[in-house]
């Protein structure tokens, strides 16, 4: 058994093609695609052939009737192409084969030896081992065809022999030349083979190599001939070495390669009208090598590995394994695997009616499209589909989504972590984009903010600074890359390019770009050698761990999403899972073809190796075909089955034919096995069964889309409340102006399109984020809405939820000027290896500089094609290069086109003069537009015919190419004899200072960093001949520290409040900060509550700076057409010297105070030029608190509204600007070397110095224990947190205590100790050991200490400052005791005191890092 192959289930569809197939002229009727293959002459560039892309889009406009189809029809002659009838047969590739691995770090070649893809042990010139993979597909198929019935006429019926097989030979390649008409033989291009791209085997290969070849042939098994298949030329057949996406499952695209037509021809010219048949199918590898389970001679991986990387498995029983199984799998010998598939009772019929017409999908597909219009926008597939679930609720899955949308969005039950989840999930709404890596040191968990020496800080900030101009050269090569390409795409394609001017000016493109790519190479090195000698001083001198962590990535608004619901997906519900497969022994025995009949079955032109499995599934086939559903039948037969619960097991609507007497002998003396199973697609659900229903494979979607650009003046940035939560989103609105706008000018306008293919993932993502709901929501919150009990079946029945899913890919390439297709490469890329230049490709393009050697600079970056000359874009006065999206678009044309190329239209595709017929889909939040206030009518550029209807999705402004958010704490850095702004180390900490609302006193008190107090503020009292505020002196109750820190520019804020109009500017101070901890979220450790009541919560003073930055160059107008060059946009992403254009702004908002996960509560701006201690202007504040009652009047504090949003400009530090090789003028050679001479700092230092300067900084006041977070709507939200560090050991610092006196008491206080003064570090706890030496009324709130003021003895009226301020007192701590509080008359003398009560614990329990509770 060590040697069983392996059989590897594949599945097969039948679609039977006639002419009523293609008679759907009605709009709720499917379509039949004109055949469209890929038209390999655009690769040709002589004669300005070269397109964009090989595939035409498909017209629906004329499919139907069938006599204006040309698919079945020949529009010539008008007679029906009877040659193209009949059954095609589709056999699915199987998972494994589609699945490719790349090479990456140490273990490089790993990934690829454990699925059989190692190509060599020696690394080449031209190995890539970053390129996947992907397995060979078995280039051999055996398709027999079984007669079971029903054959008309009867001559047909006489000539059709039983069983016919045929051998489908995969990979034969031949020329257009090789096929004529000679020798009797018509080929057919469109139904006979399959064009396809062959990329050559010579060193250079050449374009010539790339058109006019095909693929595939078919021949009957018993006219097959293994010498002479051997003779035949081969290509290398992979689902993806066509370099066309539609290749392995479009069956127009892989005829006699992946499909075969069954016309039933029975004599030349001649084809059955009617017949019945069932059809198996085997595949094979002739080459073993290619097999999935060759293991090498050398191998030590196990069979049982190699089915593990490739998501396979075997069929378990429920008993133990048995010993052969183990065997197989434990062998490291290589192994064999043969493909199979079968589809059973397939009907063929020339002509339906009502008797005979079988159930067409499609056309219930396209019948629901038309009347339901089950289509959603969004922006994400779980976005799309929820909008559309809140629309249609037509059954009970959809409406458990709908009651399980808010759980979806959130997976949490707190209302707090639902709006934390709704930011998380918009940042969905964003493809990310490698940001670099950054460094840093291991941090001792004991100690993090231990400083590293002196040496390895420097040390440490060369590397980063190193590896942030490397990535940002590497990104800005990758740009370089397609720069290479566009030039030369533009070249090939310019029919002017002959001209003097214009070859003058490609030539100095051409060495314009050179010069680029040598110095950003030059700096790659340099950088390079930088960051290794950085790295290794670090770990072999210093000794020191690095730990490479990731940079912030940057991010682009993904393009929509469109949801098509009531359309089932052709994909298997099991795809994603891993592929059951089974050894011989796993395959129930039955009895194979008689030994003289093996040949009509073909079994001779199969593999010795594989003969063994090939009988044991033919007898399987047999005996299944046995029991096939005959619908007309009404006899009811017990199923046959011994080892399955298939769907002729649970239907029990099977004619059973007489069985042999040796069949009924075992079946009555043995039991059913457990260890053999049926085939995988012979199951319940009869999915090899035809069911008198043609098969329905959505495949792709190609849509098209009128897009109207709306002015960036015309928008505005605002917080709404969304129909589905009354959290308001910080958003992009149009601005309600005097007219909507429809009676606006809205020209600027194109139409964009594209093609997207219809994958699995959709489907099995919802059911992965259903699963993770169940495990992660609470079960008295979930059980409500779904009971526990029935949850299992609900993830089996959103496997089968009928929607397709995919995202408009191209919306925005085409707003670029930028195509998506298949097209000419001037590179080919053989598998495993580095792109090879074609010779044909730099011919001509070698006279202006674009040679090999430029070609090959190319890489991979070649997938998108500039517009150039060769995409129309209409006669229009505005730019088509849009670099920000800011508009609304209407679909209008939106196909769903099937494996078999039947097409469901949601938009009736003929063609009218005023154009398509509306659609109004479902739309999600983020697309919705707003609605006029004046008339209640959706704001959109054309005026809907109702209030309720909206065919237009607005799209709000985002960059069209990937930025970041830069944000960071930050400090003041000293350059050239200025400051500026930079981020602050692992190490440092951002804290400047602390307040604390003392309510109390009706005061704020101000803490250093460290929880040291410092100084408060009081309002003064009511009476008070001032009425203003009151500061109490520097430091007391406590003794000044030793060695206080630098103060000023907390002495700047508190001025603010004690100066005029200090009274409003505190008191609306002190009701914000209140407003901010009634507000705040939970927080860790032990933050005492009791303390709320007497004290607010600690809030930290931080710097900030946040800036806006783009990944690489800003792109450019790609088009050529007319005058298109010279048109410019009027706003672009970076500084434009043109006087008719204006730089994007971008707002920017900073915390949310309806939102309890944000920590900001204020914020002020920095100066313009920042000194130390004076950094940022303290008497204004911004924030989203609103004043809570009318006394606060203070117009210092505004809140943070449009008016007052930061704003940042997008701005990009070209690397070539730090290089250090200057373009060799000679005129300036001189002064260039005296420049670099002068220079003082490095490239990479002087780069992160420059990237610094583009800051905006604020002060920020905030919740320590929470995040603040900038909200933009063009970028995902960027949150900011303080490590814990930074705060923990500052807050066990901090104590509360009010000042409180005067008060009366019986004894006196003890006389002053000089040793027992009060000193910022002193430990409370030591109280508990002291005697009591005063007593006061119990106060239950806390445990309290008396803090006693006494004149200094050994002062003189120092002064503590330069501000004269006197500071002779000391103080001492008492140890308080209780007293009955009851009134009683003391005999006196008594003492009357004032001082300050203060908490004997500090705000936060000493364990607040260990303390897992939660404290509000």
């Amino acid at each position: 058994m060590a040697s069983s192959p392996l059989a590897i289930p594949v599945k097969l569809d039948a679609f039977i093609f006639n002419p009523d197939t293609c008679n759907g002229t009605e709009i709720n009727q499917a379509k039949i695609s004109p055949l469209t293959q890929p038209n390999y002459s655009y690769l040709q560039i002589k004669n300005f052939m070269l397109q964009n892309d090989v595939l035409h889009p498909i017209e629906l406009h004329a499919a139907a009737p069938a006599t204006r189809n040309s698919r079945i029809t020949d529009l010539a002659t008008g007679k029906t192409r009877q040659e193209r009838l009949g059954v095609y047969l589709h056999w699915m590739i199987p998972r494994p084969y589609r699945t490719g691995a790349a090479a990456t770090g140490q273990e490089s070649n790993q990934s690829r030896a454990q699925r059989g893809l190692f190509t060599s042990n020696v690394a080449t010139d031209k190995e890539d081992l970053a390129t996947p993979l992907f397995p060979e597909t078995p280039n051999r198929w055996l398709v027999i065809r079984k007669i079971v019935g029903n054959v008309e006429p009867p001559e047909a019926e006489a000539s059709l022999e039983p069983v016919t097989a045929w051998v489908i030979e995969s990979d034969w390649m031949r020329s257009i030349d090789e096929m004529d008409d000679t020798d009797d033989i018509k080929y057919d291009l469109q139904v006979d083979v399959s064009p396809y791209l062959q990329t050559g085997s010579t060193e250079e290969p050449t374009i010539n190599e790339q058109a006019e070849v095909f693929i595939g042939g078919r021949i009957k098994a018993k006219e097959w001939n293994e010498s002479t298949s051997q003779a035949k030329k081969r290509i290398s057949l992979g689902v993806l070495n066509s370099s066309n996406q539609l290749f392995p499952d479009y069956m127009p695209h892989n005829s006699n390669v992946f499909s075969m037509l069954d016309s039933f021809e029975y004599a030349p010219s001649k084809y059955a009208t009617r017949a019945v048949a069932d059809y198996y199918v085997l595949g094979w590898h002739v080459n073993p090598e290619d097999d999935l389970m060759h293991l090498g001679d050398h191998s030590t991986s196990t069979r049982g590995s190699r089915l593990q990387a490739l998501s396979m498995a075997l069929n378990k029983s429920d008993g133990p394994v048995p010993d052969d199984v183990t065997e197989w799998l434990k062998s490291t010998e290589s192994g064999r695997i043969l493909c199979h598939g079968a589809m059973y009772g397939v009907r063929w019929n020339l002509k339906w009616d009502e008797n005979n017409r079988p159930r067409v999908i499609a056309d219930e597909v396209a019948d629901q499209l038309h009347m339901q219009t089950p289509i959603s926008v969004g922006t994400t597939p779980l976005d799309s589909l929820l909008s559309y679930v809140s629309a249609h609720q037509n059954g009970p899955i959809e409406e458990l989504l709908n009651n399980l949308s808010a759980l979806l969005q959130a997976q949490s039950e707190s209302i707090e972590n639902r709006r934390a989840g709704a930011d998380e999930v918009q940042n969905y709404n964003f493809a990310k984009f490698a940001g670099g890596s950054r460094y840093v040191f291991q941090i001792d968990p004991k100690n993090p903010a231990a400083p590293p020496s002196d040496e390895a800080a420097a040390l440490l900030k060369k590397l980063n600074e190193s590896q942030v101009l490397y990535d940002a050269s590497a990104r800005q090569l990758s740009r370089l890359q397609w720069k290479h390409f566009a030039l030369w795409w533009r070249y090939v394609t310019d029919t002017e390019r002959g001209h003097s001017a214009a070859m003058r000016q490609y030539k100095q493109e051409v060495q314009d770009l050179d010069w680029d790519w040598q110095r950003l190479v030059a700096s790659l090195n340099s950088q390079t050698n930088a960051i290794r000698t950085a790295k290794d001083e670090i770990k072999k001198k210093l000794k020191l761990e690095l730990k490479e962590a990731v940079a912030p990535v940057f991010s682009q608004q993904r393009d929509p999403t469109i949801f098509v619901g009531g359309v089932e997906a052709g994909w298997p519900t099991d795809y994603l899972e891993k592929l059951l497969v089974r050894l011989q022994s796993q395959i129930e025995k039955h009895t194979p073809p008689p030994p003289d009949e093996e040949a009509d079955y073909g079994l001779q032109c199969i593999p010795d190796a594989l003969q063994g499995m090939a009988k044991l599934l033919l007898g399987e086939f047999l005996h299944y075909e046995k029991e096939r559903l005959v619908e007309e039948s009404s006899s009811v037969a017990k199923c046959q089955c011994k080892s399955c619960t298939c769907a002729c097991a649970a239907n029990r609507k099977f004619l059973v034919k007489e069985e042999t007497k040796e069949e009924e002998q075992e079946e009555g003396k043995e039991e059913m096995d457990k260890n053999v199973f049926p085939p995988l697609y012979h199951d319940e659900d009869g999915r090899d069964l035809w069911k008198n229903t043609q098969p329905w494979f959505p495949l792709f979607m190609e849509w098209e889309a009128e897009y109207y650009h709306i002015d960036y003046d015309k928008w505005d940035m605002e917080e709404r409340a969304t129909r589905s939560t009354q959290d308001k989103k910080f958003r992009y609105t149009v601005k309600q102006d005097d007219k909507p706008l429809w009676e606006s000018k809205n020209d600027d306008r194109r139409t964009i399109s594209g093609r997207i293919l219809l994958l699995p993932q959709p489907v099995f993502s919802l059911v992965g984020q259903v699963e993770r709901l169940f495990t992660t929501v609470p079960e008295d919150e979930l059980s409500p809405i779904l009971p526990k009990d029935k949850r299992e079946q609900v993830l089996k029945d959103l496997k089968k939820l009928p929607f397709v899913s995919a995202p408009l890919d191209g919306f925005a390439n085409h707003l670029l000027t930028l195509t998506e297709g298949s097209h000419l490469k001037p590179n080919v890329r053989y598998p495993g290896q580095k792109p090879v230049p074609m010779k044909d490709a730099y011919e001509d393009t070698v006279v202006i500089g674009l040679g090999a050697v430029e070609l090959e600079r190319m890489g991979v970056e070649t997938d998108l094609t500039p517009y150039c000359s060769l995409v129309r874009v209409g006669t229009t006065p505005y730019s088509v290069f849009k670099p920000a999206v800011h508009g609304q678009f209407k679909l209008t044309k939106l196909n769903i086109i099937d494996k078999f190329g039947q097409a469901a239209a949601a938009i009736d595709p003929k063609r009218r003069h005023d154009g398509p017929p509306p659609i109004y889909p479902c739309i999600s939040e983020y697309y919705e537009p707003q609605i006029y206030d004046k008339n209640g009518y959706p704001n959109v550029v054309e005026k809907p015919k109702n209030k309720g209807d909206c065919q237009f999705m607005q799209v709000p402004p985002s960059i069209n190419q990937p930025a970041r958010l830069n944000m960071n704490f930050v400090k003041l850095d000293q350059h050239d004899g200025e400051y500026h702004w930079r981020p602050i180390t692992e190490w440092e900490n951002p804290i400047w200072g602390w307040v604390l609302v003392n309510y109390v006193d009706f005061g704020i008190q101000f803490f250093l960093h460290d929880g040291t107090f410092y100084r408060e503020v009081r309002l003064a009292a009511p009476n008070n001949p001032n009425k203003g505020t009151q500061a109490t002196d520097k430091w007391l109750p406590f003794k000044p520290p030793v060695d206080p820190q630098e103060i000023r520019q907390l002495d700047h804020l508190i001025e603010q409040f004690s100066g005029e109009g200090g009274r409003d500017y505190l008191n609306g101070f002190m009701d914000m900060a209140t407003q901010a901890t009634r507000n705040a979220s939970t927080v860790p450790g032990a933050y005492a509550q009791c303390v709320n009541s007497l004290i607010g919560r600690p809030l930290a003073l931080v710097n900030a700076g946040i800036s806006l930055e783009l990944s690489a160059d800003a792109r450019t107008n790609q088009s050529t057409v007319g005058d298109q060059p010279s048109k410019r946009p009027p706003y672009t992403l970076l500084p434009d010297s043109h006087p008719d254009t204006k730089q994007y702004e971008f707002p920017i908002k900073l915390g949310d105070a309806a939102r309890p996960h944000d920590g900001l509560v204020a914020y002020f701006q920095a100066r313009d030029k920042p000194l130390p201690e004076d950094e940022l202007k303290l008497d204004q504040l911004f924030t989203s608190f609103k004043p809570g009652s009318p006394h606060d009047k203070s117009d210092r504090i505004k809140p943070i509204d449009t008016e007052t949003f930061l704003k940042l400009k997008p701005f990009w530090l070209n690397p070539n600007d730090y290089n250090t090789k200057q373009k060799p003028h000679k005129q300036d050679l001189e002064d260039v070397e005296e420049e670099e001479e002068e220079s003082e700092y490095t490239p990479q230092e002087k780069f992160t110095i420059d990237h610094n300067k583009k800051l905006t900084v604020v002060g920020l006041l905030m919740d320590p224990f929470t995040p603040v977070n900038a909200y933009s709507s063009i970028l995902p939200v960027e949150p900011l947190a303080l490590s814990t560090w930074t705060w923990e050991s500052a807050l066990k610092n901090m104590t509360a205590f009010f000042h409180f006196g005067p008060l009366m008491v019986e004894k006196d206080v003890p006389v002053y100790n000089p040793e027992r003064i009060l000193l910022p570090n002193y430990d409370l706890e030591q109280l508990k050991e002291q005697k009591i030496e005063i007593k006061l009324p119990s106060l239950a709130v806390a445990d309290w200490s008396w803090l006693q003021p006494y004149l200094d003895p050994e002062a003189t009226r120092q002064e503590s400052d330069e501000d004269g301020e006197v500071t002779d007192e000391v103080y001492m701590a008492l140890r308080l005791g209780k007293i009955d509080p009851v009134p009683q008359f003391a005999p006196g003398p008594l003492t009357a005191l004032e001082g300050f009560l203060q908490m004997v614990h500090p705000i936060t329990a000493p364990d607040v890092g260990d303390d897992k509770t939660q404290a509000r």
